[in-house]
């Protein structure tokens, strides 16, 4: 069975038929959008990607929509704040260096 074998059988509403039908294996033109996608890559750690789709909201407001401009001036307490709840703060640091 192919994956897209498996997201046939799934209701419209899935998350994962939802993201393969408009985000799996489609380009992506924006650079936040990217960066976001990194974000939601690294804080997956092992987790299903099931998980993240369902989190992918409150990764989008943790990380201002994955503005990389607005990320990349996070001051110490936002970052703190940012692990504390869990997400991994390493993209912080990665879009100081966005040119």
């Amino acid at each position: 069975m192919s994956y897209c074998d498996f997201c046939t059988n799934l209701p419209e509403d899935d998350l994962n038929k939802i993201y393969h039908d408009t985000a799996y294996g489609f380009p992506i033109t924006s650079d936040n959008e990217l960066f976001g996608r990194l974000i939601l890559e690294i804080n997956q750690a092992g987790l299903s990607w099931s998980l993240m789709l369902k989190k992918e909201q409150n990764f989008r407001l943790a990380f201002d929509y994955f503005d990389i401009e607005k990320i990349a001036e996070y001051d110490d307490v936002k970052v703190s704040i940012i692990a504390r709840c869990g997400y991994h703060p390493q993209p912080i640091e990665d879009s100081k260096r966005y040119p």
